[in-house]
């Protein structure tokens, strides 16, 4: 008999390797066009150098609050070289909270007039005026104006003549170039100091006449172009609706020394005010369009494209994250510089994990963080701080939420997928036999992997839910269990099935100690076969 269809061809045998996709998650670029070392999604584990390392966790740092949640976290490093004058507190609703040291029963040093939603949500800087005090200003949405004074160790409030409100009318500040300025609440206006001072007589600047799309002032930003204080600094300002004003000078009373250089719109702001972070001499700004660099605005480039975006990666997942919690508070920037990423945390919505957008900046490479509590991060003493709840948590360690009392320490879970790859036969069909990650850890994590082909994206791998192992804080076995120290090699064959032209690789995973992956070797039949036979 003879057969007239097509001969099918002899399965051969080929390995290949999927890096770590350390250029991190690619929103932006259709499926089939991504980069190798790109990622489809990344959850709780970022790029790095060497691969894609587990991010870090949070121990408890305090608790004993009374308010709704602690929104603000305020450093202050004092000017005693011991350390001995620094100082953390914590802001909620009700009161300012006394955290330098670890507790349960917090000091509350200045209790708000006023609580509700807007109280507790703060911004603040420090000032040392001409006499040499140090002074730790700080505005509070609902409550305005308060000072704290290192010399005294007490909380006032200052005085201040040119509001109708005075002190309790101001709700945002920011010093520039000596001054401090302030924004008046219910107002298109702002408020500025003489030279030199935080109190006293302030004058009014208005900037609700030059917003062309209308909305309040929102905040006000000092734009350092050579990453310090000098001539070159710009004030900033925001409007709710989404403009964005630059001025340059010395003399704000003198249109002469003082006056506006650009004006542009970046698309409407979330909710409160933390949605600017100066990082060199760049100011970002967090819009609904995602974050817009201050610098690529004033050379021209356009906010809405990947040349003026930084976020245009990831800005299809982060624009609908922003829009469906758009008046929420929540939303704010940080630089973390230990680790050197610029995060943006995002309200919590309820029956869903807390979620965080994560900038590794010298790799421009973005990944997600789930299961953290963080409505405020800060930066104090070379720790990082977060705020949540009625918790501060230091984000340090490498297991979750190990509490004060009762600790009930939890594995940090991770999960990712590569971008699809053709694995060097475009046309050729696959079915993967084996694959073999390869971690660098202090012990082995516990993890599965998942072959998926040709763009499926029905059936991505969820969380473990296999068991962690015996290496588990306050379960494992003296002796027995691996505790840290020196890291090790780990790369176990597991099984795959299926079949398509491009694979791409789920994982999930759950880690107690520092977990590196640095890639996934892939051993692959192949036919090159016009009926796809194998």
């Amino acid at each position: 008999m003879r057969f007239t269809g097509a001969v099918p061809q002899a399965p051969t045998i080929s390995g290949g390797t999927v890096p770590a996709p350390v250029g991190g998650i690619n929103s932006l670029t259709s499926l089939a066009g991504m980069e190798p070392t790109d990622a489809i999604y990344t959850k709780n584990i970022d790029a790095t150098t060497y691969g894609l390392k587990v991010r870090p966790g949070y121990q408890e740092w305090a608790n004993g609050y009374s308010g709704d949640q602690v929104k603000t976290i305020i450093p202050y490093e004092g000017t005693a070289e011991n350390g001995s004058e620094d100082k953390l507190f914590a802001v909620t609703s009700v009161a300012i909270y006394d955290i330098t040291n670890s507790t349960t029963t917090p000091t509350a040093v200045h209790t708000w007039g006023i609580s509700g939603t807007d109280a507790g949500w703060c911004s603040y800087e420090v000032f040392t005026n001409d006499a040499g005090a140090r002074i730790l200003m700080v505005c509070d949405l609902a409550n305005g104006y308060r000072i704290y004074t290192e010399s005294t160790g007490l909380w006032t409030t200052p005085s201040i003549t040119g509001p109708t409100g005075g002190a309790a009318d101001l709700i945002f500040l920011v010093s520039f170039k000596n001054r401090v300025w302030f924004i008046e609440k219910g107002t298109n206006a702002a408020w500025y100091t003489d030279i030199g001072v935080f109190q006293g007589t302030v004058t009014k600047f208005n900037f609700g006449n030059k917003f062309a799309h209308g909305g309040f002032l929102k905040t006000l930003h000092n734009w350092t172009l050579d990453s310090g204080v000098g001539p070159d600094d710009y004030l900033v300002a925001t409007s709710s609706a989404g403009d964005v004003l630059v001025y340059a000078g010395t003399n704000p009373s003198s249109a002469s020394t003082f006056g506006q250089i650009g004006n542009f719109f970046v698309g409407k702001f979330p909710a409160g005010r933390r949605i600017g972070l100066s990082v060199g001499g760049d100011l970002y700004l967090l819009s609904s369009y995602g974050i817009i660099s201050a610098k690529d605005l004033l050379t021209g480039k356009n906010p809405f494209t990947a040349e003026g975006s930084v976020s245009y990666k990831v800005n299809r997942v982060l624009n609908a994250a922003i829009q469906e919690t758009i008046t929420q508070y929540g939303w704010g920037l940080e630089l973390l510089p230990d680790l050197a990423r610029i995060i943006i945390t995002s309200p919590k919505i309820n029956n869903r994990s807390w979620r965080q957008f994560v900038y590794e900046i010298n790799l421009k490479a973005w990944s997600e963080w789930s299961d953290v509590p963080m409505t405020t991060i800060v930066t104090h003493d070379n720790e990082l701080y977060i705020g949540a709840n009625l918790r501060v948590y230091k984000l340090t360690g490498t297991v979750d939420n190990a509490l004060l009392a009762a600790p009930d320490p939890q594995p940090i879970y991770w999960s990712l997928l590569t971008a699809y790859n053709e694995l060097g036969s475009p046309q050729m069909n696959k079915v993967v036999e084996f694959m073999r990650a390869r971690f660098i850890a202090e012990a082995e994590p516990s993890y599965n992997m998942k072959a998926l082909y040709d763009y499926d994206l029905s059936t991505l791998i969820t969380a473990l839910s296999a068991q962690i192992g015996d290496d588990v804080w306050d379960t494992g076995t003296w002796d027995n269990a691996i505790w840290g120290g020196g890291q090790d090699s780990f790369q176990d064959l597991i099984g795959g099935s299926g079949m398509g032209k491009t694979v791409a690789i789920a994982m999930a995973g759950a880690s107690t100690t520092d977990t590196t992956l640095i890639d996934i070797g892939v051993m692959f039949r192949t036919a090159n076969s016009p009926r796809g036979y194998l």
